[in-house]
């Protein structure tokens, strides 16, 4: 996903930085939305069949 060049830089980490950003949506409303960025790799989210989302 490519983020948008209005969006605002909200955070700068040292493994991610994490953007924000209003946009219009189906029904005329702006909503925020937001986006991580960071280097190469992997993330792994368990989530069970009633929508829980675990972590450590």
């Amino acid at each position: 996903m490519k983020i948008p060049s209005r969006a605002k830089h909200v955070f700068k980490g040292v493994l991610f930085d994490i953007f924000q950003w209003t946009q219009k949506v189906y029904n005329g409303e702006d909503r925020l939305f937001e986006a991580l960025r960071h280097q190469d790799g992997a993330v792994i989210i368990p989530v069970d069949s009633e929508g829980n989302v675990y972590y450590a």
